[in-house]
């Protein structure tokens, strides 16, 4: 008994759909790579874009806003007879006074009218600008927060 191994044509018509199915993988190879590089191309913008963000000058503002209410928070614990001074206590006690300070301003502030809107010095509005400026950097973290959790930045 003999083994058939097929005529000319039928040879050749193997070996051209052999080289068919390395060129087709292939091209699926170097498109995954051109991809992936698009996907680097498209973290690098957006970081830049973030990057930008938090360093214009509005985000400084509201930077410097922060970091003065927080030093104010300080001056005020520092001066205070605290029970709990370990750090975990004043780190509490911090945000506590933090979020307080941001509620007092958000009162006044969610309290403004249209004519307030035109007055520069009301305050109501001055409230409002205030309370808009130190939420820019919290709304900034939320921003970057929701990204990192979609998976849309890396979280390093």
């Amino acid at each position: 008994m003999a083994i058939d191994w097929g005529t000319a044509p039928q040879w050749v018509t193997g070996g051209i759909a052999a080289i068919g199915t390395f060129l087709a993988l292939r091209q699926l190879r170097l498109n995954a790579k051109a991809q992936a590089s698009q996907v680097q191309i498209a973290r690098a913008n957006l970081l830049l874009a973030i990057d930008k963000t938090f360093e214009s000058d509005e985000m400084l503002k509201s930077r410097k806003a922060v970091r003065s209410l927080r030093n104010r928070v300080l001056t005020k614990i520092d001066e205070a007879d605290l029970k709990n001074k370990t750090p975990e206590g004043r780190r509490q006690q911090i945000a506590e006074d933090f979020s307080h300070q941001l509620d007092l301003i958000w009162k006044v502030a969610r309290a403004i009218t249209d004519q307030d809107v035109e007055e520069q010095n009301s305050k109501p509005r001055i409230a409002h600008d205030r309370y808009s400026e130190l939420m820019g950097l919290v709304n900034w973290m939320e921003t970057v927060g929701m990204l990192c959790k979609r998976n849309l930045l890396p979280k390093d």
